[in-house]
């Protein structure tokens, strides 16, 4: 392996930047080791997530999009395929991929009759790469301690995620760009924008940091999915290494704020409710003394963008939060929409109907192809693509997936394993979030690679969670058999 290395450096150098050799060699090592050990393959797949736009090598207008996370996820597909065949293992399922897979099938069948099939063709692409991660991670990430492993090492991808990303913020290592060109792979290096969207009630653009992903939206939410966890692995690390987790926690925190989006600042705060509620994080008055000093102290280094988007409190309602007011009116809309078509749907991924809709003002969000819009509602907007038979398909699996974290949670406690009852804690967080989130903005059409990964790991700790019950019962028979039955 050494050898082959070596020759290629020496042939890549004459042709290419020594940077470029030197990624394509570590590529080759990485694809090696992935296809040599499923566990290094999911962990490097893992690692990916926080930094999924970096790897782009396409824009994300055009029609299929490749990037360097979804290369992983196909070596991983790979690997996890090769070893199965050879090992003569079963692959796991379940009703989650199943009802996913019901919604996949019915969203690759709207390009029959799409409204506009290049959006609803390259809408496709993206929720059969949805199945496919979920289909990884259900047989790839089947107990707590691969979890715990996966958490760990997601935990360290976003904190040098974040660290790049504040250190672009603050010391501007790459250029500043506009709404349009977020999506353009030539910026994907690039962390901040300079967001026009409710320039007519500000008075001025605001600068927004979008990070490693795609849109500041879906950054500040990855941050805030982080956050419970942070508090999980705090709340059972030990010695020098908190200082690490507690240093990744506050870094989340500051770049969920510097995402400058006034809905992540309100489940931020659900997030933090609950942590305490079921008592993920159980602060000391010592600890609450040092927050305040620490939040005093960052007082100076927050930017006046911040304070103009989402410390104003006028701006949390519809007579100066443009994106506030027009909401309802894409809402209106998408009714309207969903009255005429809701037995099939525009197709999935449509971006263009409702914008036709409204002729009153241009209203939406700019991308490479010119504005776009959907309702900024999964609940409606759902229904709009797909219909009713996809709508149903695509419900039933998300109030699964939160449905097994709950029962997990319930009986991981009464196992007396609170490590996975707590990590079960911080999953139902995320959950509820999504789910508050799904409201007022199109999250699932967002590359939301941790939620599907809680999603998929979710089932696999529940039947985890049951065998051991059963393990436990099996000595004392009783009415804790009813639990203990087989998913």
């Amino acid at each position: 392996m050494g050898g082959v290395a070596a020759l290629l450096t020496a042939v890549l150098a004459n042709v290419v930047s020594p940077v470029t050799t030197l990624l394509a060699v570590v590529g080759l090592v990485a694809a090696v080791a992935m296809m040599w050990s499923r566990s290094i393959a999911i962990q490097v797949l893992v690692f990916s997530i926080p930094f999924e736009r970096i790897g782009r090598l396409t824009d994300d207008a055009d029609s299929v999009a490749v990037s360097v996370s979804r290369i992983l996820g196909v070596i991983t597909l790979s690997s996890l395929l090769l070893h199965a065949a050879i090992r003569k293992e079963p692959l796991r399922l379940g009703w989650p991929f199943y009802l996913y897979g019901g919604y996949t099938g019915i969203a690759l069948l709207s390009n029959a009759w799409a409204y506009t099939p290049e959006e609803t063709f390259r809408q496709g692409f993206a929720i059969l790469g949805n199945l496919l991660f979920l289909f990884l991670i259900i047989n790839l990430i089947r107990d707590f301690a691969t979890m715990k492993r996966a958490v760990i090492v997601w935990l360290l991808a976003t904190i040098l995620a974040a660290g790049f990303s504040l250190g672009d913020y603050y010391y501007g290592f790459t250029a500043q760009v506009a709404d349009a060109e977020m999506g353009l792979q030539s910026n994907r290096l690039s962390t901040t924008v300079s967001d026009g969207g409710e320039s007519r009630s500000l008075g001025a653009n605001v600068r927004r940091l979008f990070g490693t992903t795609g849109h500041p939206t879906l950054f500040g939410l990855n941050n805030t999915m982080a956050v419970p966890f942070f508090l999980w692995i705090l709340r059972f690390s030990r010695g020098p290494i908190r200082l690490l987790w507690f240093g990744g926690l506050l870094m989340s925190v500051y770049c969920l704020v510097l995402s400058n989006t006034r809905a992540i600042l309100l489940v931020f705060a659900v997030v933090a409710l609950y942590a305490v509620f079921r008592r993920l994080w159980q602060p000391s008055l010592q600890a609450i003394v040092a927050l305040v000093v620490v939040g005093l102290a960052v007082v100076p280094f927050i930017p006046k963008d911040v304070y103009m988007r989402v410390l104003d409190p006028a701006m949390y309602t519809t007579d100066k939060g443009d994106s506030l007011r027009v909401r309802f009116k894409f809402w209106e809309k998408s009714f309207d929409i969903i009255q005429e078509t809701w037995l099939y749907g525009l197709g999935a991924g449509n971006q263009s109907a409702l914008i036709e809709r409204i002729t009153d003002e241009a209203t939406g969000y700019m991308t490479p192809l010119g504005l776009r819009a959907s309702a900024h509602n999964e609940y409606i907007w759902v229904m709009a693509e797909v219909g009713i038979f996809g709508y149903l398909f695509f419900w039933s699996f998300v109030g699964r997936v939160t449905w097994s974290s709950f029962r997990a949670g319930a009986l991981f406690r009464r196992l007396g394993a609170e490590e996975e009852r707590f990590l079960m804690v911080a999953t139902q967080a995320v959950m509820i979030i999504v789910l508050i989130f799904a409201g007022q903005s199109e999250t699932f059409h967002y590359p939301l690679k941790t939620w599907w990964l809680l999603a998929g790991v979710s089932g696999n700790l529940l039947l985890e969670a049951r065998s051991r019950l059963r393990e436990q019962v099996s000595l004392v028979p009783g009415p804790a058999l009813i639990e203990a039955r087989p998913e």
